[in-house]
């Protein structure tokens, strides 16, 4: 995931929850996301983040719950310049234990997740800031094992605004990642993607001083090696609070998949709603 340590993306990417495999671009926007927490004030900010989350369109009981950790470390290299590390750990519960079927082991359900990320950063008319990174998420879990995924290489960019007093913020990001593969085929003989392009459109406007309301919605397409493309976009609506370091967020999404393109801008699939709270203290 590329990691931003100077602005604010909203952006809860779904494939936290649901995906088996990630996007350099997706999962920049979700750790933006994280960003919230606070705007770095030091040259070491570090955050911690914890989610968890279930699909209830998924009606079978007892309910399967998403559990997600993450730690952040950054370093501000220069008034434009920042890098950073991102650690996390992902787990599927059920009945409070981990869930895993007769075939798998606790490495293909407890999945780690490692990514390195460089960004510039620099504003325009006072408020507002562009933006330009490069990251590598080295993947490091079972099923990436066992399937010949090696990481993934991205580059992105993007323009945030704050308007009427920074009550009202808006932004557009545009990602590029390549998945660097062993194989050119999956395990089940489908053929394997190949690179990714990612837009994230955020919008979110805040209230009574430490509430904020955001929408987001994002599209993504996906190339692969035999040269098919495939679409897939999200929704995102939520509220969150901020307490000092602390911030806490309730959050709804949907989306859909679609082989020929098309997409409408609120698409209530019958298969994903996905509802999680999310918490993050940065020190």
């Amino acid at each position: 995931m590329i990691v931003s340590l100077r602005q604010f993306l909203f952006w809860l990417g779904c494939l936290m929850a649901t995906c088996s495999l990630t996007t350099a671009g997706a999962q920049t926007l979700r750790l933006r996301a994280d960003k919230e927490l606070h705007e770095a004030t030091n040259d070491w900010p570090v955050s911690f983040r914890y989610g968890f989350g279930s699909d209830f369109a998924d009606t079978r009981t007892p309910r399967a719950w998403n559990n997600a950790l993450g730690l952040s470390f950054g370093h501000n290299l220069s008034e434009h310049w920042s890098a950073a590390v991102d650690l996390g750990v992902s787990a599927v519960f059920v009945d409070g234990k981990i869930d895993k079927d007769k075939q798998e082991t606790y490495a293909e359900t407890v999945n780690p997740s490692t990514a390195l990320g460089l960004e510039y950063g620099r504003p325009f008319f006072g408020r507002h800031n562009w933006t330009f990174g490069v990251s590598v998420e080295p993947l490091w879990d079972e099923p990436s094992r066992i399937e010949g995924y090696k990481g993934i290489a991205g580059a992105y960019t993007g323009v945030t605004f704050k308007l009427f007093s920074k009550m009202y913020t808006m932004s557009h990001t545009l990602s590029f990642s390549n998945l660097i593969n062993s194989f050119p085929y999956d395990s089940e003989g489908g053929s394997n993607p190949d690179y990714f392009y990612i837009y994230g459109f955020s919008n979110s406007i805040r209230f009574l001083k430490t509430y904020k309301a955001f929408y987001n919605f994002g599209i993504k397409m996906t190339r692969y090696l035999d040269g098919f493309l495939s679409y897939n976009y999200t929704n995102t609506i939520g509220l969150g609070r901020s307490w000092d370091k602390t911030t806490v967020s309730l959050t709804y999404e949907n989306g859909g998949f679609t082989e020929n393109g098309d997409f409408s801008l609120w698409y209530l699939d019958r298969y994903r709603r996905l509802v999680r709270l999310n918490i993050g203290y940065s020190f």
